[in-house]
Formats: structure tokens, sequence, C-alpha cells
């Protein structure tokens, strides 16, 4: 088994053929990124991090899909839909039992009195309010709700009526951030948000997907889209996505848009100056494992720092170089993890034979 697992490390240098190198790049960076803002990054990293990471999630999420394969919704929701559903559930009832008998009973948890059975209608409800055994679980529901919309705005055949119903959307989620304080079921406030980004990345992929640079042209906007960060990172007040929190919605938006020119730039400049970099990639790829379990992986790296190298954990929170070691540790941790789910439950991230049957 251990060989099987050692040899499965080779499978990566098969996405240089078979993926886009500068995406799996960009979501390896940006899940880093989520694992540091839960390991517990402090301002300005914190802040800056919030402003850009979830929308670049939801804008490479758009490049890859694809409306054309689907006649209908219900041809989009046994092909699609399901792939983000069944994953959705597997980690939710994963994490709660995790919860139920280890979790509640310590840290946080501990000290309120949480209803068992309130994280199982917040698995139904689908958003992070009463999700209390695994909060990041929120964007499986919110990306579904965006793909299910994005597939009936997709279908509109004139441009400038699809354009305007996209806008329309974006000042939907607008209105409702302004005036409802109540989140949304399946993420859905969320979604007439983000659905924009997602837009973005699909409507545009073609001209991503083949966009080639000079270094020097991809330098430049990098040096733009991080201006542009700068200075909605002062003006603005500290987003949330998940509570669908933006400070301002409209400097969030043009900040969120600076992120992803940010990410498409560096990321496409460092696919050109380098050789595929193999751990990159296989993060990349993996990011939804990483995503659904990496809670449970700093639990695991920070009680190993405690209770085998007697390290005060507490005392170092907030230390920029400890977050970083401890965000790069989780990961490596969780390779084992993915190699085995990869393996031998590939249905729990969306791949395998087991789909196949959705597809008759």
């Amino acid at each position: 088994m251990v060989k099987r697992l050692t040899a499965s490390l080779r499978f990566p240098m098969q996405i240089v053929k078979e993926r886009v190198i500068w995406i799996d790049y960009a979501k390896a960076v940006a899940i880093y990124f989520v694992v540091l803002l839960h390991v517990g990054i402090q301002n300005p990293y914190r802040e800056l991090i919030d402003s850009m990471v979830m929308p670049v999630f939801f804008f490479l999420s758009g490049v890859f899909f694809r409306t054309e394969k689907y006649s209908n919704y219900s041809a989009f929701f046994t092909q699609r839909g399901i792939k983000i559903l069944i994953p959705y559930f597997f980690f939710n009832i994963v994490t709660y039992l995790f919860w139920l008998l280890i979790g509640r009973h310590v840290g946080m948890d501990s000290g309120f009195e949480i209803n068992p059975l309130e994280p199982i209608l917040g698995m139904f409800y689908g958003n992070y309010v009463h999700l209390h055994h695994y909060i990041p679980l929120w964007f499986l529901a919110s990306l579904f709700t965006v793909e299910s919309l994005y597939f009936f705005i997709s279908k509109i055949e004139k441009n400038k009526i699809l354009y305007l119903t996209l806008i329309l959307c974006f000042i939907g989620g607008y209105i409702n951030y302004t005036f409802n304080s109540k989140m949304l079921p399946w993420g859905i406030d969320i979604a007439l948000v983000m659905i924009v980004f997602f837009a973005s990345g699909n409507l545009l992929k073609n001209r991503f997907l083949t966009l080639k640079k000079n270094k020097v042209a991809y330098i430049i906007y990098i040096v733009v889209a991080s201006i542009v960060l700068f200075f909605i990172f002062k003006w603005n007040s500290h987003p949330n996505v998940f509570a669908n929190s933006y400070g301002n919605y409209w400097l969030f938006s043009i900040g969120a848009l600076g992120g992803i020119l940010l990410f498409v730039s560096f990321f496409k400049l460092l696919e050109t100056a380098f050789k595929p970099m193999r751990f990159l990639l296989f993060v990349g790829e993996n990011t939804l494992v990483i995503y659904a379990t990496h809670l449970l992986a700093i639990s695991f790296v920070k009680s190993i720092l405690i209770y085998i190298f007697h390290i005060d954990v507490q005392m170092r929170h907030g230390n920029l170089v400890y977050t970083l070691i401890v965000g790069g540790l989780t990961i490596v941790t969780l390779i084992p993890v993915i190699l085995l789910t990869n393996r031998y439950l590939p249905f729990a991230v969306g791949r395998g034979k087991f789909y196949e049957i959705f597809k008759k």
C-alpha cells in the first residue's frame, strides 16, 4: 500500500499535458491563502486575502464551466450538480461525525450548548450560520447555486440581455446586502454577488486560456493590479464573503477584479518563466480535499506542536512566520488524505466511475 501511495505522487506530472498549469498554480496558492486565514493570519494580510480569495475561486470555477454540455437543467443537475452535492454532503457527514464525537467537547465549541440536530438542519439550509461542525462547506452550497443560476442565464441567446441579467443579479446582491441581514438558504445571497466573477471566467475563458503575453506585459498587469488592491485595502473595511459582508460593496467588487487580474497575470508569468512545479500542480488539482478537511488538519498539526514539540501555540498566534509554517505543514499533512481519497473514495471529490450512472 505504501508503494502504491508513493507511486501515485508521480501522477501530477501528467497534469502538465492534461491540465492548465497556471490555473492549478492559482488554485494551489488560493487554497493556501484559505488555510492561512483559518490558521489565524492577522492584518493587514488577513484583510488583503479576504478581499480577493473567494472571488478568485469563483472566477476559476467559471473558466471550466461548459454550458453547452447540458441540453436542459435535468442534464445539468445529474451530470454536474451531483458532482458538487455529493462531495458537499459527504464531507458534511464526515466532519459532523467528528464534531459530534470530539469537536464539540473541545476548543471553542465546548463553551456552547449546541443542539446536535442544528448542524444537520444546517447541511440542508446551506449557509455558514448553522454549519458549526465545518463552516467552510458553505462554499460548495453557494457554488452549486451559482452554477445553477448561471446555467439558465447562459442559455440567453442575445448577449445584451445576458449581460443585463448578470448586472441585475449583481444589483440584486447589493440590494439584499444593504437591506437584508439574514443569510439566505444555499448561499443565494452570496451567489448573486459571486455570479459576476464566475461569469467573467466563463465568458472570457477562451481569452484567458489562450492569452499569451511577454513577461513585461504580465509584470505591468501585476503592478496595476497590486496598486488597485492597495488602495481598495486602504479605503474599504474588512470583507467576509462567507457572511455576505463586503464593506463598501462597489470597492469590494473593484478589489476582487484587481485580485483576479493579479492571480491571472502572476501565475501566467510563473508558467512562462519556469518549468512546471510538481507540488503546486498536485495541490492545485486537489483543492477540494484540502478545502473540505484543512480545519481538521490544522487541529492535528497544532496538537503535534503542543504535545510532541511542546510549543506554546497560543503565544505564537498571529506570528506571521508561525502562521506560514503551520499553513504549509497543514497542506503537507493532507497529502496522504488526498492520495487515499483519490484512490479509494473518488466519488467524494466528484470523480470516478460512480458518476457514469448519472449520464445514462
